[in-house]
């Protein structure tokens, strides 16, 4: 789940300020991760591959203008936008994310924590909240993972490198990987866009029915 994840704390609190400031902190990060979410998920993100001007953006987007200004205010604030005479682009580190695939990336890794959290005040309420493992059955937070887990394994690839013989074995014709407590797959279909002999076979057991991989390239089975 990744939340409960044991943290040692640096001192206990001794103010009640100090229980509201972490508070604070804790709905700052919420709100911004929404809002970063609201920029991929509004098409933003992919309108920042050029410089345009927030009313132009509004209108292509058919959003309010002083939403747009704000969801630029909060890229900005991050420097992953700058703005010159007027108009907001993407700064050179966001650029790879203003494509469809990079833009699609950006989306999945905040939909992934916002739905899993939204989850697990769900299953909290109704007493079915459960540290056992990833056990997700929601379409959505199994596609948001899988393409995380997609973009962290494609990122890890140069390093497989360093495994002696293993590129070599994922290379030959015939090659099967055997992928258990898949997930979403999201590795298994990694591996098979990456290696073109690569067949695999990816087990979930915590899932009711497996999630749909429909227009995914590789070889999983």
């Amino acid at each position: 789940m990744g939340l409960l994840a044991a943290a040692p704390w640096p001192r206990p609190c001794r103010k009640a300020d100090d229980v509201l400031r972490a508070l604070e902190e804790a709905d700052t990060a919420i709100w911004t991760a929404s809002a970063l979410a609201a920029c991929a998920e509004s098409g933003l993100l992919t309108r920042l591959g050029q410089p345009a001007a927030p009313e132009a953006l509004a209108r292509d987007l058919s959003l309010p203008p002083a939403l747009v200004r704000s969801l630029l205010d909060v890229l900005a604030g991050f420097g992953f936008v700058v703005w010159e005479q007027e108009r907001a682009m993407a700064a050179p580190a966001l650029l790879p994310f203003t494509s469809p695939e990079g833009a699609a990336t950006f989306r999945a890794a905040l939909r992934a924590p916002l739905l899993q959290t939204d989850d697990f005040r769900r299953r909290l309420a109704d007493g079915t909240l459960a540290l056992d493992g990833w056990s997700h059955t929601d379409e959505a937070v199994i596609e948001a993972q899988g393409a995380l887990t997609r973009l962290w394994t494609t990122k890890a690839l140069p390093k497989l490198k360093f495994l002696p013989g293993l590129v070599a074995r994922l290379e030959s014709p015939g090659a099967a990987l055997l992928d258990v407590g898949a997930g979403a797959a999201g590795l298994s279909i990694a591996l098979c866009e990456s290696f073109p002999h690569l067949r695999a076979a990816a087990l979930e057991p915590a899932l009711i029915r497996p999630p749909s991989v429909s227009g995914m390239c590789g070889r999983p089975v």
